[in-house]
């Protein structure tokens, strides 16, 4: 399954669709990894990526919680974004020396996340975003 950036998970909220957009890419990177069986090769800085959008990214949406104070749930999503962290963590250390376990474990876990927190639980907070100026001003649609 190849995935690529369709829109189809924007929230019309630029400096958050940017941000999802660079966890596909990163998916879509393992991907391509896994299909020419390159792992070993690719792993790591897949890894080393995903750590530093974790960081940034998580760290920019619970700054934004914070900052905007209406987003009911906010605590929830800061310990979803943990858990998500450090199960990225976990399958890093937990297949060391398994580049190939290690690339199928983290591309579902990338897929779950994707479906399960980017799609819906991101979702949540978007109203909150948009009354504190974040979001796009809605043109015609595509």
């Amino acid at each position: 399954m190849s995935i690529i950036w369709d829109g189809s998970l924007a929230m019309g909220l630029p400096e958050i669709d940017q941000q999802h957009h660079r966890f596909v890419d990163l998916l879509a990177k393992l991907e391509k990894a896994i299909e020419n069986r390159e792992e070993a090769t690719h792993l790591a800085d897949v890894f080393d990526e995903l750590e530093q959008y974790i960081k940034f990214h998580f760290g920019n949406e619970e700054k934004h919680f914070e900052e905007f104070g209406c987003y009911p749930n906010a605590e929830a999503h800061t310990h979803a974004h943990a858990a998500f962290a450090a199960h990225v963590k976990k399958i890093r250390y937990q297949f060391l020396d398994k580049p190939s376990e290690a690339a199928f474990e983290l591309a579902r876990s990338m897929y779950e996340w994707l479906s399960r927190h980017i799609a819906v639980m991101d979702h949540e907070y978007e109203q909150c975003f948009r009354e504190h100026g974040m979001g796009e001003t809605k043109q015609a649609e595509d």
